[in-house]
């Protein structure tokens, strides 16, 4: 039971978690002006922001619009942590509750203590993370600091302003969700339950939408009030030399702000900004709840084959079942069969890439065929691209298949990659690659900046943007590329496979990993050598691989394998100019 308690939690905190932080990174620019708008407290004849349309056309004037994303890093981490721990929190609780009280539903107020006891365990943990980032937005555009800056500026207590209020505020997530959860349990009510094994049921994500948006409308209108004092209190002191004396420290009190609020704008100041905290907490919380429904249904596919071989290696077995668990957009039951994922590496029965059973031939129909031996309902045409069963062929792959293609790229002008993978692409290895680029990337990246530093007797500072502009980049690259080419090439009508392309870029990504371990030696020039081969490498091994199926494409096939060529190249480029060069 015990096992099972923690699953459950954990698929509840890991889709909550990245639902915030895709919905935070999407909606942060209406965020900052949302927050700045809400922070000023002046007269209407003195106020510098009328509406929010102000804020933003003030960082267009100044050529500053990059400025509204100050503070994303800190933003995203904050929520990532917080709805972490949030969902964690509220799932284990409410698996508790329903063990000792021995009750078959919880109900609304229930619900409501549950709800608030996982909001005040989050508010402690993340408040100084919401205060820096709160301090980041409302700081003059262009002039944010960075996190440690931003918090060691002052004292530590400092850091959890507003604690009070966030405590108070743990009644906002209390409400949504549980309004949340009771009208999903109304809309699912009449639909089968599932077994001990399978997968919640899921909403359409049309539904989630609404309910999330419903629930999160009658959140904020009750608590708007308490959500301004918290803006304020957290609010950077201005600094744009029109202000001498910044606000002393007793006026980011409660009482103080209440009344700096009352006396200013009167009782409707207490509502100043109530639209567009809606629209922003409205999109923001659909959307999380959105994906989170999503993302769930994935990851109990996840997490049931972990504990169905949890004596098995399970550093593999995560990073294969991540993989397969792609994001579903359709309505699913996990059955029994469907639970029982590849494990990495595979057994001798399930190896399917090395013993022969191949994919369909037909490269432009891997997204067409269903997969035999699944109970998933089999969906028509390219609707299939949504079911998990579409895609676990391509993550079924033994360890010296993977090996011998990493090889295979090694060696650039063999052209015999192409060949060799035709019949048999898989995933794995890009999804793999890319995933140990990012990390390479940032550990010697960081390890290289540190040292530099201490060597010339200066000051430090971990820049986490090295993490996020490497998981882009790479990731951004493996992913957009082929599929530009895959409509180019179908355009010239060259034979061309999607899941073959995502493969040979993959690939081809995996000499960076040593060049970028090479770049610890100290040597300028030899960064730009080393940064130059393996761009050549990289380039050569994609090229010469894709000449044969473009030649078809006519007179024009010369041009389209020289631009693949010098676009590998310009990658290599911006490797050196990123992550192989260390300033200081």
């Amino acid at each position: 039971m015990g096992l099972d308690l923690d699953l459950e939690s954990i698929s509840e905190a890991t889709s909550g978690a990245v639902g915030s932080l895709v919905s935070t990174t999407l909606l942060y620019p209406l965020d900052t002006c949302k927050t700045r708008y809400q922070a000023e407290v002046r007269g209407n004849d003195r106020a510098k922001y009328r509406n929010l349309s102000d804020v933003f056309w003030e960082a267009i004037s100044t050529r500053q619009v990059l400025s509204l994303y100050q503070g994303l890093e800190t933003k995203n981490l904050q929520s990532f942590i917080s709805q972490f721990i949030y969902f964690y929190g509220y799932s284990y609780f409410k698996r508790l509750y329903v063990e000792t009280s021995g009750v078959k539903s919880i109900g609304t107020r229930a619900n409501l203590v549950l709800a608030a006891a996982a909001g005040a365990c989050t508010a402690i943990v993340t408040q100084p993370l919401d205060t820096a980032s709160s301090r980041m937005q409302t700081s003059a555009f262009g002039k944010s600091k960075g996190l440690w800056k931003t918090l060691t500026e002052g004292s530590w207590i400092d850091a959890f302003d507003g604690l009070g209020i966030s405590l108070l505020l743990t009644a906002n997530p209390a409400i949504q969700y549980t309004v949340f959860d009771q009208l999903k349990l109304r809309l699912l009510k009449r639909k089968n339950k599932t077994g001990k094994d399978s997968s919640p049921e899921a909403l359409s994500a049309f539904t989630a939408f609404v309910l999330g948006a419903v629930s999160k409308t009658v959140a904020t209108v009750l608590t708007y009030p308490a959500i301004r004092c918290k803006v304020m209190i957290q609010a950077a002191d201005e600094d744009d030399g029109k202000t001498k004396n910044p606000q002393p420290k007793s006026s980011k009190t409660i009482p103080a702000v209440l009344c700096a609020i009352w006396k200013r704008e009167g009782i409707l100041g207490f509502f100043k900004g109530l639209h567009a905290q809606i629209l922003k907490t409205v999109l923001s919380s659909a959307l999380l709840l959105m994906i989170k429904e999503k993302i769930s249904a994935a990851t109990w596919v996840l997490l049931l084959s972990i504990r169905r071989h949890v004596s098995r290696n399970l550093v593999f077995n995560l990073y294969v079942n991540m993989a397969a668990a792609i994001k579903r957009c359709s309505n699913f039951k996990v059955s029994e069969m469907d639970s029982t994922l590849q494990t990495f590496p595979p057994s001798e029965t399930q190896g399917k890439i090395a013993r022969g059973a191949l994919p369909p031939s037909d490269a432009d129909d891997t997204f067409s065929k269903p997969v035999s031996g699944s109970d998933e309902p089999q969906q028509g045409g390219w609707l299939r691209i949504f079911s998990v069963a579409s895609y676990k062929q391509y993550f079924d792959v033994d360890t010296s298949d993977v090996l011998e293609r990493i090889k295979d790229s090694l060696l650039p002008f063999s052209g015999t990659f192409n060949e060799k993978t035709s019949n048999s692409p898989d995933l794995y290895g890009p999804f793999w690659i890319c995933t140990t680029l990012i990390f390479v990337a940032a550990a010697i990246g960081t390890f290289v900046t540190y040292v530099a530093h201490k060597m010339k007797s200066k000051d430090w500072e971990y820049d986490i943007n090295v993490v996020q502009w490497s998981a882009g980049l790479f990731y951004g690259y493996v992913t957009i590329v082929p599929l530009v080419l895959y409509v180019i090439l179908k355009y010239f009508s060259a034979p061309s496979g999607l899941v073959q392309l995502f493969c040979l870029y993959g690939y081809s990504l995996f000499v960076f990993i040593p060049a970028l371990c090479l770049s610890v030696v100290p040597l300028e020039i030899f960064r730009w050598v080393i940064a130059g081969v393996a761009g050549v490498m990289s380039a050569t091994f994609v090229a010469v691989n894709l000449r044969a199926h473009i030649v078809s494409a006519g007179e024009r096939w010369f041009l389209i394998v020289a631009g693949i060529f010098l676009l590998q190249l310009a990658l290599s480029v911006v490797l050196k100019l990123y992550l192989f060069t260390v300033t200081v």
